[in-house]
C-alpha cells in the first residue's frame, strides 16, 4: 500500500489534499494502516500482538495510533478497540460489498468499493446499494 500522504512528484514536505491531516498523524502511522489492511484484506481482524509485530512499533505506539485514526475517521474501532476497518476496507456489515481475492469483506462507500481493487492492480467483485432507496 502506498503512503497515502504523498503524492509522485512531492517536493520536500507534505502537499497535496492530506497534508493537513498527515501532518498531524504519529509517527508510524503509515505503518499500521498499511499492516492493518493486509489483515483486513485477508478477512480477519488483526489480533492485539499482529500490528506490533507487523511494524516494529510497541504496542501502546499502535494502539494510541489506531485511536488518533479512528477519532479522525481513518479507521474503524470495535467495541475493545480492535481494528475492524482501514483505508476504507472494512469487516463491518455496510451497504458496500466487495469479494476480493476471494474474500468477502465491505468498504466504506461505493468510490473504495472500486478504487481498492483499481489501486491494487487486482479483480474483485463489487456490490453497492443506494442508502437512500437501497437499490
Amino acid at each position: 500500500m502506498s503512503d497515502p500522504c504523498s503524492t509522485p512528484g512531492d517536493a520536500p514536505g507534505r502537499v497535496g489534499p492530506f497534508a493537513a491531516i498527515c501532518d498531524q498523524l504519529p509517527d508510524g502511522a503509515t505503518a499500521v494502516r498499511a499492516a492493518g489492511f493486509t489483515h483486513l484484506r485477508r478477512g480477519h481482524a488483526p489480533g492485539p500482538d499482529d500490528l506490533p509485530a507487523d511494524t516494529g512499533l510497541d504496542a501502546d505506539t499502535v494502539t494510541r495510533t489506531l485511536t488518533v485514526l479512528a477519532g479522525r475517521g481513518a479507521a474503524e474501532l470495535d467495541h475493545h478497540g480492535g481494528l475492524v476497518g482501514i483505508g476504507g476496507l472494512s469487516l463491518v456489515p455496510t451497504a458496500h460489498e466487495l469479494v476480493l481475492d476471494g474474500v468477502a469483506l465491505h468498504t466504506w462507500c461505493a468510490v473504495d468499493a472500486l478504487g481498492i481493487p483499481a489501486a491494487l492492480g487486482v479483480d474483485a467483485t463489487a456490490r453497492t446499494h443506494c442508502p437512500h432507496c437501497a437499490q
